[in-house]
């Protein structure tokens, strides 16, 4: 099946939020993915530091670094991302986003508990797997509630 037939499947609304190559929404994408893959490995590094290192729980840990990779997320995504340069407004630009990513947060911990706890699988292997899901979350509602214009 190619990707045209793909998206012939999904319904309208959903295929018009789609980025296409070439447009500035797919320019955003792009950018996003580049911050979003810092900041996955922000929160990786953290993630391990404070378990390894500080002997944390996974979930406590987890909690921590995503607050400190959430703000640094929404610091890049405004400047470069969306390229947001109202100096007013930042505040309640930054509390949407946190809100955003506080459901993308809550989605990431409840997939941690499962795939760890339930499944058993390696809390570091299972942060990879879920930050996937966890982005798709964030760049819609970044784009599309927060940073929109």
């Amino acid at each position: 099946m190619s990707i045209e037939e793909l998206l012939d499947r999904f319904p309208v609304h959903i295929k018009s939020r789609i980025p296409h190559y070439g447009t500035p929404a797919f320019t955003q994408f792009i950018r996003f993915c580049i911050v979003g893959a810092s900041n996955t490995g922000l929160q990786l590094t953290l993630l391990y530091s404070f378990v390894e290192f500080l002997s944390l729980n996974y979930l406590v840990a987890t909690s921590i670094a995503f607050v400190i990779a959430a703000s640094n997320s929404f610091f890049w995504n405004r400047l470069w991302t969306f390229r947001e340069g109202r100096r007013y407004g930042a505040h309640l630009q930054w509390a949407g986003f946190m809100a955003i990513s506080t459901f993308g947060f809550c989605l990431n911990f409840a997939l941690m508990y499962a795939l760890v706890d339930l499944l058993g699988v390696w809390y570091m292997l299972s942060q990879f797997l879920v930050a996937f899901m966890v982005a798709l979350n964030n760049f819609f509602g970044s784009k599309y509630l927060v940073f929109r214009k």
